[in-house]
């Protein structure tokens, strides 16, 4: 049969106060238990799992002199009933005398099997009883002054967390069922009560919401602030069907209104205040000034060795500056071996300085050729020390030189010659179709499309000039440590606004990966042309996942072992045909018919400039994936210019 479990609450000494069970329908009283302490918060659930409930109590004192079963309005207890056949005391606590403030509210619930009691409002006590023996298995007391807490399966995994909120101070914590704080979370204002609250922005996943006196705070799944309601509070949620988001319902005071979660562009200012948000001005100022200077300093080096890199023919080219760092590469000396770095060691910082010469080895591991190098001195604006520039000595080179082609250095002067232009014809067209358009409309509809053809035209030389430039540009790499994680994160996050709708692009960051040098704005220009062959590859939708990983102990031609993060770039596409994967990363090949081929090969070449390598896999009808393997280790002197003091 059923039965009616009721708890008779009352401040009043006089009266009874316990736990008295009826059965149903007939309203037979089967027992009870009075006791003298009042309640003040219950919870009934299976604590113990052994099919029947038991019902939890937490009392306060009222010092009315009352006392029955045990139990008097001296103390604050916790009181476990068992409920059936009759009600009896299982299992009692007394925190002691004068703990009232802080027993008004009794939260329970079970963390990886055990129990957890919680008293709020006021300082956060918590105890974790073991079921069965009711054992205080630990014990926690958290100064403060906080809301009753929440039980929350955050993270979804079957296994709730325990939340409560600060009344003093704008802060969440997360405790585990060890009572340990693993999460502590900063947030806008000073929170009050919670709770979990419905679906709010309709992506299917509960809020929990906070309310204070200062206002309201919806927070999504991870704790991170989803809506700020600086004045009232979150009573409830209108749907308005599945294609329309829904509304949030707010009071304040006796007005109620209904409110829709927009992207609030002033929430920094409302966030930190009008001082922080002046800091990060003065640090982005400080940042952009310091860009700006970058910029000029390296234009001053381009002009300064302008003349001798046309000189040097293509023969190669690197510029030193006074620390010894590398400003400038191209040609043959971007790959060295050890006795360049040698070399570049014994170079003389004093003024005046006098020129060296040597004989290093050049090439890739074994095509090695002896080829004599000279460095010169060389003031560049304000420095006080002197820039060396480095490039081959042609007359005492064997046969008159070296074989390597002046190309990269000529496209590059060519495809600078070609922006402007372009930029000039590209503005005047569109000039020319705001004019047409404004004095004949009638005729508008016939030249649009001729106009349109013009424009096509123009943004494709121009693509393929920027490609170029980012192939033959003869900057060397700044190499600094890099969490390819976070750069693969936040550049993914801005390349998802440009991708079609019907093509999902997932990421999969390994754990714990470790840093590399790298030049990041490098790595974004592989990752970017990676992502966009893989969108190009899916037309008709898919998805492109880009994942991380790492490989231990990785040996190269036979050479020490090291460790490589992969950075890889999976498509859901057709795949590469056979035919054609051995030609994919040569310069000016293309299977698309507006595409200009180099996509991949710069990829190849900054793979090749941070010392790794790029690969590809791919099966007929099922995808693609590209590897970037980068070693951890810093690359050798030559790849890497910013890593030596020379």
């Amino acid at each position: 049969g059923k039965e009616l479990v009721s708890l008779i609450v009352t401040d009043y000494a006089r009266l009874p106060r316990g736990v008295v069970v009826h059965s149903l329908p007939d309203g037979k009283l089967m027992g009870q238990a009075i006791i003298g302490a009042p309640p003040v918060a219950w919870l009934m659930d299976d604590f113990d799992a052994d099919g029947d409930p038991e019902l939890l109590v937490a009392t306060q004192t009222t010092h009315h002199g009352a006392q029955a079963g045990g139990f008097d309005d001296a103390h604050s207890y916790m009181i476990l009933f068992e409920l059936l056949p009759e009600p009896r005391v299982a299992w009692w606590s007394d925190p002691g005398a004068g703990a009232a403030p802080t027993m008004k509210r009794l939260t329970a619930g079970k963390l990886k099997g055990r129990i957890v009691a919680v008293w709020g409002y006021g300082a956060l006590v918590a105890k974790v009883i073991e079921p069965g023996t009711w054992a205080t298995y630990a014990h926690r007391t958290v100064d403060g002054f906080f809301s009753p807490a929440l039980f929350v399966d955050l993270d979804r995994d079957q296994d709730p967390e325990l939340i409560a909120a600060s009344f003093l101070s704008p802060e969440v914590i997360v405790v585990d069922d060890e009572l340990t704080t693993v999460h502590h979370i900063a947030l806008p204002l000073p929170l009050g009560r919670g709770g979990v609250f419905p679906d709010a922005d309709g992506d299917g996943i509960p809020e929990l919401a906070f309310t204070s006196a200062k206002g309201g705070v919806l927070l999504d799944e991870d704790l991170h602030v989803k809506a700020v309601i600086p004045r009232g509070e979150i009573v409830g949620v209108q749907r308005r069907g599945q294609t329309r988001p829904p509304r949030l319902l707010v009071r304040d005071g006796q007005t109620t209104v209904y409110a829709t979660l927009d992207r609030n562009p002033w929430y920094l200012f409302f966030r930190y205040g009008p001082v922080s948000l002046a800091v990060l001005a003065v640090v982005i100022a400080g940042v952009a000034a310091r860009q700006l200077r970058r910029m000029w300093y390296r234009g001053r080096v381009s002009q300064a060795v302008g003349v001798q890199a046309m000189e040097a023919a293509g023969g190669g080219l690197l510029v030193l500056d006074g620390r010894g760092r590398v400003v400038w590469r191209g040609g043959s000396l971007a790959e060295t071996h050890r006795d360049f770095a040698d070399f570049c060691k014994q170079l003389d910082g004093s003024i005046p300085a006098r020129a060296h010469s040597a004989k290093v080895l050049i090439g890739e591991s074994g095509w090695e050729v002896e080829t004599p190098i000279v460095a010169s001195p060389m003031l560049i604006a304000s420095s006080r020390d002197p820039h060396w520039v480095i490039r081959i000595d042609r007359e005492a080179a064997p046969g008159g030189g070296t074989p390597t082609p002046a190309w990269p250095l000529m496209v590059q002067r060519v495809t600078h010659a070609l922006k402007n232009p372009l930029t000039h014809m590209l503005l005047t067209v569109q000039r020319l179709q705001a004019d047409y358009r404004e004095r004949a409309p009638a005729v508008a509809g016939r030249l649009d499309p001729y106009v349109e053809r013009i424009e096509e035209g123009i943004g494709q030389l121009r693509r393929l000039t920027s490609s170029f430039l980012k192939l033959v540009d003869v900057d060397a790499p700044e190499f600094s440590e890099t969490d390819v994680n976070e750069l693969v994160s936040v550049f993914c996050e801005r390349f998802r606004a440009q991708m079609p709708p019907d093509i999902r692009l997932r990421v999969d960051p390994a754990p714990a990966l470790p840093l590399v040098r790298a030049d990041g704005e490098q790595l974004e220009v592989a990752l970017d042309n990676l992502l966009t062959n893989a969108v190009n590859a899916l037309d008709r939708g898919g998805t492109i996942t880009v994942a991380t990983s790492v490989v231990r102990n990785v040996s190269r031609n036979g050479g020490a072992t090291s460790d490589e993060v992969v950075l890889e770039v999976l498509d859901t596409g057709g795949g590469v045909p056979r035919e054609i994967r051995d030609r994919i990363f040569e310069p000016g090949f293309s299977t698309a018919s507006d595409g200009s081929g180099l996509g991949l090969a710069i990829v190849q070449k900054i793979a090749r400039d941070h010392g790794g390598e790029v690969t590809v896999e791919s099966q007929d009808g099922v995808g693609t994936a590209f590897q970037l393997r980068l070693p951890v280790e810093a690359p050798p002197c030559g790849i890497e210019p910013a890593a030596a003091k020379w």
